[in-house]
């Protein structure tokens, strides 16, 4: 899990498995990127404990979405 800044809120970019548990535990809480080999990229909104999922094509989308700008 690596720390990232967006206009100073923090995200983090996980790999597969950290994902996978986000979703499956609901912790940890926080916003989260998974950018799958192929292109796609996951955002998982976990501030809540609900991790809310959305898929996109670029990263720059994905984050968008996260922080709703």
């Amino acid at each position: 899990m690596r720390k990232y800044k967006h206009k100073g809120q923090a995200y983090y970019k996980v790999n597969s498995i950290e994902s996978y548990n986000i979703i499956d535990t609901r912790k940890p809480l926080g916003k989260f990127i998974h950018i799958y080999p192929y292109g796609i990229v996951s955002a998982i909104d976990n501030e809540d404990g609900n991790a809310w999922t959305e898929d996109f094509t670029t990263r720059t989308r994905a984050i968008s979405w996260l922080f709703q700008t």
